[in-house]
C-alpha cells in the first residue's frame, strides 16, 4: 500500500515551533520511503520523520534533511506492530521568505501482520512448492 502525506512549513519556521502531519498507517512493514521537495526550497526548508518520540530520519536526532527539486528515497525495514500505527513528518523553515508544501510517501507492505506466527511447513509441502 501506498500512503501520501503533504505538510505546508510557513515562512520563517524555527524548528521549535516545526510544522507537524500525522500520516495515519496500519500495520504492516515499512519498505520505502520518499520525500518530494518541489523547487524552490533551496535548501532552506528542513524535515525529520517520527515514530512516537523516536527520530527515524534522518538518523542524527536534531538533524533535518534539506534539498531542493528532488524526490529523495530510502529503503527501510520499519516495522509497525504495534498501534498507533502512525509517523509524525515535521518541517522548520528558519530562513525562508515563502511557505512551501512537502510530500512524503510511505510505501508499506500489509501482507502478513508482524506479530503473527509463521506455521511451519513440513518437508513434505516444502518440497512440493519447488515444483
Amino acid at each position: 500500500m501506498l500512503y501520501t502525506q503533504s505538510l505546508m512549513v510557513p515562512p520563517s519556521t524555527l524548528l521549535i515551533d516545526a510544522a507537524v502531519e500525522t500520516i495515519q498507517l496500519t500495520y504492516g512493514r515499512i519498505q520505502y520511503i520518499w520525500l518530494h521537495f518541489p523547487p524552490g526550497c533551496r535548501g532552506q526548508v528542513y524535515v525529520a520523520l517520527f515514530r512516537s518520540l523516536t527520530q527515524i530520519a534522518p538518523a542524527t536526532p536534531g538533524q533535518g534533511i534539506a534539498l531542493d527539486d528532488v524526490l529523495f528515497g530510502f529503503p527501510t525495514d520499519l516495522v509497525l506492530d504495534e498501534p498507533p500505527y502512525q509517523l509524525q513528518l515535521a518541517g522548520w523553515a528558519p530562513v525562508s521568505s515563502f511557505a512551501h508544501t512537502i510530500t512524503v510517501h510511505v510505501a508499506l507492505d500489509v501482507s502478513t501482520q508482524p506479530n503473527a506466527p509463521q506455521t511451519p511447513q513440513s518437508l513434505l509441502a516444502r518440497l512440493a512448492g519447488l515444483f
